[in-house]
């Protein structure tokens, strides 16, 4: 099999995957012929993409490509070969399968993490009542109106571009863009759907509260220097430029996944590593009622909110692997660790890790991060992120 061939079946398998399996296909930006392709073709059978992604295993070695493109190329063709063999009727063990996918060996995080942080958080919310009931009071004085989400969101945007177009200089393309979109009814907080062209469209879930002190991160997640960044830089350092084919498509269940999310929970502090200054300047531009906490405060209790959020990996586990309800996790997040999280705040969390498309992929964030930070620091230096951002990297690669 030739490359030009080769690239065009590549391609092909990722968007023939997705008609059996919506959402595998996060972004297509490739020859518009090939999309013509895929609408007028009848669905492939599993058997049949089992067929070609075998053959491109077989054929890579063939293609000339460096020792590291072929690997990249090897690692993501092995997740797409994983998800077809479930869509044939194979079965994996849950942590197996994360493991095939993303190039991770997943596993439960010590509940000692999460206790400390309850034990903080309950230290830094004074006041009466329960700490649930002390944060969810203040969770009221800090919510974003819905009606002002999308302003919001456009200006934490503005802020984090213009930083990161300082901390990395000339590195955006010059006509990359993004617009926002208020939406409900969605199992993950906000989305970054890169269109292509160095354009995105990012969605704002409304379902639970949007928070004054959580804007930068969001847009620093979905925008800059997260997703939108390094979809837009690879499209035009990767695909534009050097033509390698395998940029021209975004996979969700592969490797490349885990790298992207790591990017996009560690850029905030790449561009703002002072914590004080960055909450200043959210206090300048988003608080929506005043207070009388301190900035120290402030930054100590979004640190240990971050920290809870590595719970979601633990909860996966509980339900795919020893087959929890959702009441027994919720009955265990609030008996035995006393996470500070309404029912309503667990339930959205769940029911992303329960969703098909997604149970698998709630890995991705933590284990992402924490190979960076292990890799490159606690915040990593604008030289070593700049290498996330240009270049095709695995997450064995950071091991």
């Amino acid at each position: 099999m030739d490359t030009i061939k080769f690239s065009r079946e590549y391609l092909l398998l990722g968007l023939r995957i997705n008609k059996h399996l919506d959402g595998f296909v996060d972004s297509y930006y490739g020859p518009e012929e090939l999309s013509s392709v895929i609408q007028q073709e009848e669905k492939k059978s599993p058997q049949n993409l089992l067929e070609g992604v075998n053959k491109l295993i077989k054929t890579l070695p063939e293609q000339g490509f460096d020792e590291k493109r072929q690997v990249f190329i090897s690692k993501m063709l092995f997740a797409m070969r994983t998800t077809i063999e479930i869509l044939s009727g194979e079965e994996f063990p849950y942590l197996e399968k994360v493991q095939r996918l993303f190039d991770i060996k997943p596993q439960k995080i010590n509940d000692s993490l999460f206790i400390e942080a309850v034990e903080q958080l309950d230290e830094l919310y004074g006041g009466k009542g329960s700490l649930i009931e002390r944060i969810e009071a203040e969770r009221k004085l800090k919510t974003i109106s819905i009606e002002n989400a999308e302003t919001v969101m456009l200006k934490a945007l503005s802020i984090t571009r213009e930083k990161t177009s300082t901390t990395f200089s000339e590195l955006l393309p010059i006509n990359e863009r993004v617009e926002v979109k208020i939406v409900t009814n969605e199992p993950w907080s906000a989305y970054n759907w890169y269109l292509g062209k160095y354009k995105s469209r990012i969605d704002v879930n409304t379902d639970l509260p949007l928070e004054w002190d959580q804007i930068l991160g969001f847009a620093a997640h979905e925008g800059y220097p997260g997703h939108h960044t390094e979809h837009s830089v690879k499209e035009k350092l990767l695909y534009a430029d050097k033509n390698r084919f395998e940029h021209a498509i975004l996979l969700i269940l592969t490797p490349e996944a885990v790298i992207s999310e790591g990017i996009a929970n560690t850029g905030l502090d790449v561009i703002f590593p002072n914590e004080q200054r960055r909450m200043e300047i959210e206090i300048e531009n988003f608080r929506p009622n005043p207070s009388n906490t301190t900035l120290e405060v402030l930054v100590k209790r979004v640190k240990c909110m971050n920290e809870l959020f590595k719970l979601s990996g633990n909860l996966a586990i509980y339900a795919h692997v020893d087959g929890w309800t959702d009441d027994e996790i919720f009955d265990y997040c609030s008996r035995e660790l006393n996470i500070p999280y309404t029912k309503e705040r667990l339930h959205q969390w769940m029911k992303f890790i329960r969703n098909p498309l997604w149970a698998p992929y709630i890995f991705t964030y933590s284990y992402g991060e924490a190979l960076i930070r292990r890799k490159f620091g606690e915040k990593p230096s604008p030289r070593d992120f700049s290498q996330l951002l240009t270049q095709p990297i695995l997450p064995s690669d950071l091991e």
